[in-house]
Order: C-alpha cells, then structure tokens, then sequence
C-alpha cells in the first residue's frame, strides 16, 4: 500500500481558516464580557440629539446632554447654555400662567396634566413642583367628595326605584307588568350598599360616614351596620329652648320622609323655627329631603309631559298640579300647567260650539214645507 499524503491546505483554506480562528476568539471575548467596546460619540450624533431636544423644547434633555460634552470639542454647544435655561424659565412662566387660567375657568385636571408636562421637560423648578402638588392635593379632594356625591345619588335612586316597584307590585296582576323585577333591584340594592360600607370605611369623620351607612342600611338591613350607625350616631343637639321639641320634630320628620310625606316634610324643613338650628341630625334629614323634592319634582314634570304627549291633557294638568302644589316657584311646571290650561280651555270651547249647534235634522223638521208629506194610505 502506498503512502498516504498529509493534507496540505491551499492559500484559501488558510484564509477562512484565519477568519473563522479570529470570530471564534472574539465571540469568546463577548461571551467572557472583555470585549465590551464604548460607543464613539461622535461630534454629529450630539449635534442631532441636542437639536431633536432643543426642536421638542425639552430643556431639561438639552442641559443634561451639555452637562456631559467635553468643554473643548462642544464649545459652540456649552455657549448656548444661558440661551437654554432664559427658554427653560419662560416655558415655565407660560406654563404656571396657563394653569391658573385653567383652575379660574374650573379645569382643575387640566391644569394639572399641563403642569406636569412641563415638569417632565423643564429643569427642576421649585415653583412648578409646589404648584402641582397643591392642585393635585386640591384634584384629589374634591374627586373624592364628588364620588361621594355620586354614591348618594345612586343610592337615593334607588331607593326611590324600589320604592316604585312595591307600590305597583301592589296593583299589578301578573309579575311581568312590571318593569323592573324586584328580584334583581334587591341583587343590585346589596351590591350598592357594599360599595357604600367600603366607601364610608375610608374614612375617619363620623359626618362623612353617616350619610353613607345610613343609605346601605336602607338598601340592605345589617345587625353589624347598625351597630356601627349607633355607635357614630351623634348624641342629641342641646337647645336651651326646648330640647324635648326638637327631638320630636326630628321624630317627626323620620316618619315623613319615611312614608314619602315630602308635604309634611316640607312644612318642618322650611319652618324658620327650625332652619337656624345647628342639629346635625336634623340638617342631615332635610338635606336628603331636597334631593328627594327634586328628583320628585323632575319625576311629575316628565310624567305630565309623557301624558300630555298622549293627548291626555286633564291627567297631565293633575299631575301637573300636584308638583305645583309642592313647589310652586318651580318655572318648569308652571310653563307646562300654564300652556296645558290654555289649550284645555280651547278644546272645552270647541266642545261648547258643537253642543250648541242645532241638529241639521232637527232644523229640516221646523222649516215647514221641508219635511215630504207621508204617502196617501193605499186604503
């Protein structure tokens, strides 16, 4: 057998055979963490960045980036500092001047959003930071009351809508008349009033809590909520005239706005005798009162106007009148009476005219001559 002959590589072979030695070690390097090169920064590229800042005026970008340029090879640069920050000073003061305009017209989130904008492109400013943080602090404040506010509307309608359907239930013939089932007013009554324990446990003032509890209460009855409304319940206002009187009074005014008596109710909350009192319980009533007068009020209008959409005038005018008994500054229902009556006394008078005119038979039968002879009897 003859000899077998080394392999001799050509000066090809030799070439990738270099190359592929040299990315093999430099992936080796990479993978080692030694060949961590820095990126060169080139003159162009802080040039482009510096004026992408300046264009979005985002000074606080544009002073950090000369905070770190070479004073020898970005002179032209760092001259333009004093520039910057007069700019950065002025967006501040338009900025502060915008928000007030803001807060002024009522658009307190705005505001904030705004200044906070320009926090996020100005250099710190002490001025700026306390601004946002006393009108987030004022945002935050009245959020809460105003989802407060919404709770206790929710609730009161509620209660008025349960209110309702018990009453019809009542003089229904069949489930299905109604329409709501109170089935799921109940489903919906609890979970209202597990946002209004979650709601009132957030807080620390008693006055704030009560309002809350109370209404949960009314939606879905609870041993432990009661417990919790006797211990918050405020003791009884002292009066030097006569306690005994208030404390029968506030009696009475319960057992009103209990079975709906917004009349009775009306006559205690609006009796001099008793609007300058400093009782809470008593100014806690009254208030729930009012919402329930307004929301009762605005319920006849659009009952009325419903009825008289229908042609059913006389009942609309009822209706009607019975809002306007309660309220009678109320604009809404005495347009809408006014406007009814006048078109009730048109159809009466037209009803009046066609009584009155004679029969166009009756008046043939007294003309003589206009009523034929009978036939001659064949007899």
């Amino acid at each position: 057998m003859g000899e077998t002959t080394p392999f001799q590589p050509g000066p090809k072979q030799r070439s990738r055979l270099h190359w592929s030695v040299a990315a093999l070690m430099l992936l080796l390097l990479i993978l080692q963490g030694c060949a961590a090169v820095p990126p060169v920064e080139t003159m162009e590229t802080v040039e482009q960045r510096f004026d992408r800042a300046m264009a979005a005026e985002d000074y606080r970008s544009a002073l950090a980036l000369l905070d770190r340029l070479d004073a020898e090879d970005f002179a032209h640069l760092l001259d333009r500092r004093t520039e910057i920050e007069a700019a950065a000073d002025q967006a501040s003061a338009v900025a502060l001047a915008t928000g007030e305009q803001l807060v002024r017209a009522g658009y307190l989130g705005l505001a904030v959003a705004i200044l906070e904008g320009a926090r996020s492109r100005l250099p710190e400013n002490a001025l700026l930071e306390d601004r946002i943080e006393t009108l987030s602090a004022a945002r935050a404040t009245e959020m809460d009351a105003l989802e407060v506010e919404h709770l206790r509307l929710e609730a009161d309608h509620l209660l008025r809508q349960r209110q309702v359907i018990e009453k019809m239930s009542r003089l229904t013939r069949d489930p299905g008349e109604l329409p709501w089932p109170p089935e799921e007013i109940e489903e919906q009554a609890a979970r209202l009033a597990e946002r209004l324990d979650m709601r009132a446990s957030r807080g620390d003032d008693p006055a704030a809590r009560l309002p809350l509890l109370r209404r949960a209460e009314a939606l879905a009855p609870s041993e432990q909520r009661q417990q919790a409304l006797a211990l918050l319940q405020p003791p009884p206002a002292a009066t030097n005239d006569a306690p005994g009187d208030l404390r029968r009074t506030t009696a009475e005014l319960r057992r009103a706005l209990q079975w709906d008596d917004l009349p009775g109710a009306q006559r205690i909350c609006r009796d001099p005798a008793w609007s300058g009192t400093s009782d809470r319980t008593l100014d806690a009533l009254c208030s729930g009162f009012e919402q329930r007068r307004a929301a009762w009020l605005e319920e006849v209008l659009e009952d009325g106007r419903r009825l008289y959409a229908t042609g059913q005038i006389e009942a609309a005018i009822e209706q009607w009148r019975r809002g306007q008994h309660l309220a009678p500054e109320h604009t809404g229902l005495s347009t809408a009476l006014e406007r009814a009556e006048r078109v009730q006394e048109r159809l009466e008078s037209l009803r009046e005219r066609v009584d009155t005119e004679p029969d166009p038979e009756t008046v043939r039968e007294t003309i003589p001559g206009s009523t034929p002879e009978a036939p001659p009897d064949p007899d």
